[in-house]
């Protein structure tokens, strides 16, 4: 017998009900896992409760964010975030995203990553530049990639391992750059999600990675670029060929290689399936 529930309250489902779920491979598509249309009668007593007597005009003014369970038995077949669609008469009609599906969900609106708050890096002295000159993320969010003066680059070969040996250079202009890692972590957190793996991390490359630009802030949002949260996830999985997968069991995210992926599959890869249930 199916069962529905919304942040752990019940939810009484038409008996004879039949449901289609639409699970996809997030490798091949970003549509992810979601339900067609569950229709709630709003005229049973418990269905009220959950949607506080909402109705057709204060259907905009309905909770968000809710976790919707959906049960066969024991067995857990979609769980993911509950979207109302709207109300018809005395019928409220809700999806169920699941997987890729909610976490597209919540990137899909206009917000520029800009917006965010990445945090300040502290203000740049020689005694910070050099501690920082052998670090790369995550030991440090930020480097020194270049070190100048009022005379122009120090281009001495040695200037970046140990600037203090060389105080001839006076004035010494300071300009920390960001490691790209840093951003891609921490908008996972910024958007209410743990990570629970990064494989791009354990390449030395990647950590070496900084945003160079001319921009005199220490604001980290400052030195991105004019992106929707959205586009810049989507320009990270392009850049490094990887995938944001969100689990909703834990809410949380991995950062999957493809590569990988691909590698070590030996079957065949289904790009869509769909339940009746």
């Amino acid at each position: 017998m199916l069962q529905l529930t919304i942040d752990g309250q019940r939810v009484n489902l038409d008996p004879d009900i039949s449901l289609e779920i639409v699970k996809c491979n997030p490798f091949l598509t970003k549509i992810g896992e979601y339900t067609y249309d569950i229709d709630v009668d709003l005229r049973d007593p418990q269905n009220a409760k959950v949607y506080g007597h909402i109705d057709r005009l204060h259907a905009t003014l309905s909770p968000r964010g809710r976790t919707a369970t959906l049960m066969d038995g024991a067995r857990v077949i979609c769980r993911g975030q509950e979207v109302l669609l709207g109300i018809e008469g005395t019928v409220a009609k809700i999806q169920i995203l699941a997987g890729n599906s909610n976490f597209n969900y919540l990137l899909g609106n206009d917000t520029n990553i800009r917006d965010l708050d990445f945090g300040e890096m502290p203000a740049p002295t020689k005694e910070l530049a050099n501690s920082l000159l052998t670090s790369f993320y995550p030991e440090a969010n930020f480097g020194f990639p270049e070190m100048t003066t009022n005379k122009g680059l120090a281009n001495h070969p040695e200037v970046n391992k140990n600037y203090v040996l060389y105080p001839d250079y006076d004035d010494p202009i300071l300009k920390p750059q960001p490691f790209v890692l840093y951003y891609v972590e921490k908008i996972v957190e910024l958007l209410g999600y743990k990570l629970s793996e990064n494989y791009l991390s354990s390449d030395p490359r990647w950590k070496r990675l900084m945003i160079i630009d001319n921009i005199w802030s220490l604001k980290y949002a400052d030195h991105l670029p004019d992106w929707t949260i959205a586009e810049f996830i989507d320009e990270v999985e392009k850049f490094f060929n990887c995938l944001f997968l969100y689990d909703s069991i834990d809410n949380s995210v991995k950062i999957v290689s493809l590569k990988s992926f691909y590698d070590n599959s030996h079957n065949m890869v289904c790009f869509a399936s769909s339940d009746i249930i």
